[in-house]
């Protein structure tokens, strides 16, 4: 449950940052 759950929140913020970035 610890590297799970903080690896949810840190894909969704790299991608809310910079969804452009993940997308090309």
């Amino acid at each position: 449950e610890g590297p799970v759950a903080t690896r949810v929140p840190m894909h969704e913020t790299s991608t809310s940052l910079r969804p452009m970035q993940l997308h090309t």
